[in-house]
């Protein structure tokens, strides 16, 4: 039902990437089963890439439903506690990937939920003991980050203890883990890549051991003196990022977590070694992701620790279909938020349409013949579905508006503005502008007025506060211009074009008054942002 529901949304900044990387029929080892799958897809039912990516989203989603239900199974013998389990895991961060989204993580989310409902049948004896390392060598296939989970899986097949080892028992396991890795990556090798490996994709491999300036082993790399911001366990800004990117993962079950009891069980064991390296996971790979919306690639930690939660809440409870009824009521209210924005605002949806189309034109560029004019058709497509987003043209007559001002042609570009305004008045973008030009024109009440109006339509934006220091400098008020850019970091602003421009203002103002303790918090937290 989210693959019609959800037909524009899109949550990753790669999604492009994706886009040109399916229409192309690519595939890269960090992700190759799920890429292998996103191209079947598109030529069996001759979908264009966006639409064969959501498609695999959707069907994962399905999977991931089945897994959900089977974990609750597992955990209680009630229905209403199963019911309250089932919610908690329908409704927590990895769920967002099911909606439509333009990405590869859908997969590997429902490959997660599969490998943890195989664990807890296996712990309860009621399943057999090789479908753990099977699910999370499949897992791993569809992608690499599912390697996080081999501790768990080590523990899994040490009888759910840490000591002593169970030499014959680890060995199985790791025999069963890479039996659907060698298989699937052989297959790749010999078949999909002809021998070789592709020209892109194998060197994300190699950021464990610090390539791209990434990986727990950066420190080996390049030495302890510069890690700086990049890790954020030694960076206050990334650790207020990873406790809110926790916060999106498991919004329900944390709040279930620290609520209930610490009850010891095999289950509790299995499912904390599961999650420990997942929440670590962000810690030191691409630490600037929390605090923007490329959270994706680690919404799966909800899974344990939303199980955590329910184990730690619903074992204790005297009343379980009520408890069942609070849970599940603590998810929606959790969740209907989220829904209601993750498709983004008609300007975000058009902006998205229009890069699908643009990404669908460079893959179209780089073949020719039936396959160029495919994929120009399709892209024709979505741009006629940004249309449909914009009846009104207000994007065109905000970007005219833009080129003029920067033309100098300021009265045209307020004429434009107000036009774009009229027919897109919740659009802070454009009036943010507007009031930029007419301050610029020396209507300065007007002008202000609206760019406090922007900042109030998106409080979480940068620009217009940006837009908004500029006015009080020119006031002479620069003290006032630091407190609203550290009012807008405060409210989680995490544009990072406009960072640099920020940077320069903030600069500019430290020289005049540096003695101010915020304005070098600022500067320090918008120069970690900046070189990122």
């Amino acid at each position: 039902m989210a693959f019609f529901l959800f037909p524009s949304s899109v949550i990753s900044g790669d999604a492009a990437d994706v886009v040109e990387r399916v229409a192309l029929r690519q595939v890269y080892p960090s992700n190759a089963l799920t890429c292998w799958l996103m191209n079947a897809v598109a030529d069996v039912t001759g979908l264009d890439a966006v639409s064969a990516i959501r498609l695999v989203a959707g069907l994962a989603g399905l999977v991931y439903a089945w897994a959900a239900v089977g974990i609750a199974r597992e955990c209680f013998e009630d229905a209403g506690r199963r019911a309250g389990v089932t919610a908690l895991l329908l409704t927590g961060g990895a769920a967002a990937l099911f909606f439509g989204t333009i990405e590869v993580y859908a997969p590997v989310a429902a490959g997660i939920a599969v490998y943890i409902r195989a664990a807890l049948r296996s712990l309860s004896g009621r399943g057999p003991s090789w479908a753990p390392p099977l699910a999370l060598g499949v897992a791993f296939t569809l992608h690499g980050a599912a390697g996080l989970l081999l501790p768990s899986l080590v523990l899994l097949a040490n009888g759910g203890r840490p000591w002593p080892l169970r030499p014959v028992a680890l060995a199985r396991a790791a025999v069963l883990f890479l039996l659907p890795v060698a298989a699937v990556f052989g297959w790749m090798y010999l078949v999909t890549w002809g021998g070789e490996l592709p020209a892109a994709g194998h060197e994300r491999y190699g950021t464990f051991l610090g390539g791209m300036k990434q990986g727990p082993l950066l420190p080996l790399a390049l030495s302890f003196a510069n890690l700086t911001h990049r890790y954020a366990l030694m960076d206050a800004h990334h650790i207020v990022g990873i406790v809110n990117l926790l916060l999106i993962a498991a919004p329900a079950g944390l709040a279930l977590l620290f609520a209930g009891t610490r009850e010891r069980s095999p289950a509790r064991s299995f499912l904390l070694s599961a999650a420990v390296f997942l929440v670590a996971f962000p810690v030191f790979w691409n630490v600037n992701f929390p605090l923007r919306r490329d959270w994706d690639l680690f919404s799966p930690m909800g899974i344990p620790l939303t199980l955590l939660g329910a184990l730690a809440y619903l074992r204790t409870v005297e009343r379980p279909g009520a408890a069942a009824v609070r849970v599940a009521a603590l998810s929606l209210f959790c969740f209907v938020p989220f829904v209601l924005t993750a498709t983004g605002t008609r300007y975000e949806r058009n902006l998205t349409a229009r890069k699908h189309a643009k990404s669908l034109e460079r893959a179209a560029a780089k073949t020719s013949g039936d396959a160029a004019d495919r994929l120009l058709a399709d892209s024709a497509r979505w741009r006629e579905r940004a249309a449909t987003l914009d009846p009104d043209g207000t994007i065109p007559m905000h970007h005219r508006a833009t080129a003029w001002f920067l033309e100098g042609r300021r009265e045209e570009a307020a004429r434009e503005y107000r036009r774009a305004h009229e027919l897109s008045p919740e659009d802070s973008w454009i009036a943010g502008d507007l009031g930029v030009t007419l301050y610029a024109l020396g209507r300065h009440d007007e002008g202000t007025a609206l760019v406090e109006e922007a900042i109030r339509l998106r409080p979480t934006r940068l620009k217009p506060r940006i837009d908004r220091a500029r006015i009080h400098i020119a006031e002479g008020d620069g003290v006032e211009a630091m407190r609203v850019l550290e009012r807008g970091v405060r409210a989680g602003i995490t544009d990072q074009k406009w960072v640099d421009e920020a940077l320069r203002l903030l600069r500019r103002l430290k020289r005049k008054h540096g003695e101010r303790e915020h304005a070098e918090i600022l500067t320090g937290f918008l120069e970690a942002r900046g070189s990122e």
